[in-house]
């Protein structure tokens, strides 16, 4: 194998490393931040007691609607390259629908109630849906690692890894 061999090999594995990161990794973190938000309004403990009711809530249902693209994109992205062992695929693409099918319904899970002597406007979660749509979403979220680790998209089978230089490597960009 000559030289020109070996860079371009390096330089393929280089481009797939970044997609990675990018693509499949970054999304990963973020749908654990999302998740915090939709259960409590923040992912910072001490911020959740500064906020009012109505941002809250606010936050809670837009982090349900970030969970369910973020979910999307991530199916989508990582689609591709998920080896057909045990269905994955097959699984993969009924994940996708099922998230699709779930779209609609998160806007349902928000009512407001207008007050006419304050003249505001209370923003309101409907739990049960709210629950029912979040647990799913959570369940198909925590099911995708594992087609994702078989195919080589979290962590390499042969290769060593430092976790804090990909943590880092993701949270600078790249």
């Amino acid at each position: 194998m000559d030289s020109k061999e070996i860079s371009v090999g390096s330089e393929v594995w280089s481009q797939a490393d970044l997609y990675t990161k990018i693509k499949v990794l970054k999304h990963l973190i973020a749908l654990d931040v999302y998740c915090d938000i939709a259960l409590y309004g923040s992912a910072d403990f001490e911020e959740e007691f500064m906020l009012d009711e109505s941002q809250r809530v606010l936050r809670r249902y837009n982090s349900l609607k970030r969970i369910s693209s973020t979910i999307r994109q991530l199916l989508g992205n990582s689609l591709f390259v998920i080896k057909e062992s045990f269905n994955s695929q097959t699984k993969v693409k009924e994940w996708i629908e099922q998230v699709e099918r779930l779209m609609p319904y998160i806007d349902k899970t928000l009512t407001t109630k207008d007050n006419f002597i304050t003249h505001e406007r209370e923003f309101i979660i409907r739990e049960e849906l709210f629950k029912k749509l979040y647990n799913i979403l959570q369940d198909i979220k925590d099911e995708l690692n594992f087609p994702l680790n078989q195919s080589g998209l979290i962590f390499r089978s042969s290769d060593e890894f430092d976790l804090d230089k990909i943590m880092k490597d993701i949270a600078l960009g790249g």
